[in-house]
């Protein structure tokens, strides 16, 4: 089993995000809320996940590194951070090969830079993907410049995956942690769906994404955005691009969720994930699908054959 959703702060990235922080107070703000997390602890240690990966039967982690990311204003502090980061979570991968497996980042919005890491990056075959923030404030991942950027990414063979960027809140999602529970969730749905509907997927046909957290909620919300959008700038509805381009992940564990996007994507859509640490053990991700109720072919496609594709 692959779990493909593995969240590692290496050294470089918390004393970059602690450098940022001192001179843009979004960044501070997304890493306190981050260190805050229920066993953020865990983040900085890399080889504990290891006991727990061993309990679930799980043989490979594939490690991203948690929000804000890099995205820094300044364009140089940003490159050299996305080069020390990745650096950093290539080495881990190389002292533990049979383990680990790396998701880059990137310094968008500076889709030069973006550009020349992902050539440079993808030269380590334990590079299997990038990952993208679903920003929704600062730029937009559908923006035309950032085409060569995302066709570099699926030229190179290379997974884009999709994960919520931990934006700022609005005032109404301050109170009760809504930021991360539900607005983080959302706008990384928000910024799927503008890839979507920009047509964006249909020029770079080659590109493979996953959107984590069982798609946000583009499976739930299917026919009520192919009612009041339509099909935007795309060639096809949005639940065509759920059932033939996009994968996601299980992290949600709610099983109902679940059983909408079996239904809505396909079983042979979703891989596991368990957003490790933020939600738990590794085990509980892993038992998600196995006690799902699901189909025997379906749970063996989700635990075991759709993520090797990428990372096996």
């Amino acid at each position: 089993m692959i779990d493909t959703h593995s969240h590692w702060i290496p050294p470089s990235y918390a004393r970059a995000l602690e450098d940022e922080g001192q001179l843009d107070p979004a960044v501070e703000a997304t890493r306190q809320i981050v260190l805050a997390a229920e066993g953020a602890d865990l983040l900085t240690d890399l080889e504990s996940r290891f006991t727990q990966m061993d309990e679930a039967d799980v043989e490979l982690a594939v490690l991203s590194i948690p929000p804000p990311g890099i995205g820094f204003s300044d364009p140089d502090r940003a490159a050299d951070a996305a080069r020390r980061v990745n650096d950093d979570l290539i080495d881990a991968a190389e002292r533990f090969p049979d383990r680990l497996r790396v998701l880059a980042t990137l310094p968008l919005p500076h889709a030069e830079a973006a550009a020349l890491e992902v050539e440079r990056v993808c030269g380590s075959q334990l590079v299997r993907g990038v990952e993208l923030f679903g920003v929704t404030g600062r730029f937009q991942t559908d923006d035309p410049a950032f085409e060569p950027v995302l066709k570099a990414i699926a030229d190179a063979g290379l997974v884009a995956q999709m994960h919520p960027a931990f934006e700022p809140p609005a005032d109404a999602m301050k109170a009760w942690g809504l930021g991360g529970s539900l607005g983080a969730v959302f706008g990384n749905s928000l910024a799927a769906a503008r890839l979507i509907l920009s047509g964006t997927l249909d020029r770079i046909p080659n590109l493979e994404l996953i959107v984590t957290h069982l798609a946000g909620v583009l499976p739930y919300l299917e026919t009520r955005i192919d009612d009041l959008s339509g099909s935007g700038a795309a060639e096809n509805s949005v639940g065509y691009y759920l059932r033939e381009r996009i994968w996601t992940d299980n992290c949600s564990y709610h099983r109902p969720a679940l059983k909408c996007a079996v239904e809505t994507m396909g079983a042979n859509r979703i891989v596991t994930g368990s957003d490790y640490p933020f939600r738990g053990s590794v085990q509980r991700c892993m038992e998600d699908i196995a006690r799902s109720g699901l189909p025997e072919e379906d749970i063996r496609l989700i635990l075991h054959e759709n993520a090797q594709r990428w990372f096996a």
